[in-house]
């Protein structure tokens, strides 16, 4: 077989993987151009950084950052709004007397959820416990359920 004849992007143009020196055919199971003992040779690095890297950088390598769960729990009086990527690890640390919701969110949707409920803000991300925002949190919750 010839050797792969690479585009401007590195990519073959003829079917063979772009490796190096490689004149494997490319396998069709990914989208880049390389041959099987390549696309494993790739796994098994991605997967060694995987496991060396910590949750915070898999999470940014795959785009995810930032998600996570907005939670609100009671504690007394008050409301705290917050969001997490641990909420078991945060539930401890925060005293609490109750979790009222916990839904899928980013820290954009923290903020928006802190924009909603401002009329019943208290100091930082605890609010007071009022009527309007328990209702809005069980809409919150429901609507969120329901999408």
């Amino acid at each position: 077989m010839g050797k792969a004849t690479p585009n401007n992007h590195g990519r073959s143009i003829d079917g063979l993987c772009s490796f190096p020196n490689c004149d494997n055919p490319a396998t069709e199971l990914i989208a880049q151009p390389i041959c099987t003992a390549h696309c494993l040779k790739v796994y098994r690095a991605a997967q060694a950084l995987v496991e060396d890297a910590t949750p915070r950088q898999v999470r940014q390598a795959a785009g995810l950052d930032g998600l996570g769960v907005i939670y609100f729990i009671q504690s007394g009086e008050r409301i705290k709004i917050g969001h997490t990527t641990d909420l078991g690890r945060r539930l401890k640390e925060i005293p609490h007397d109750r979790v009222l919701a916990a839904i899928p969110g980013s820290l954009t949707d923290e903020k928006r959820a802190h924009a909603a409920f401002a009329e019943f803000r208290d100091i930082g991300e605890w609010f007071h416990a009022e009527p309007g925002l328990l209702h809005g949190i069980a809409t919150m919750r429901f609507s969120t359920l329901a999408a």
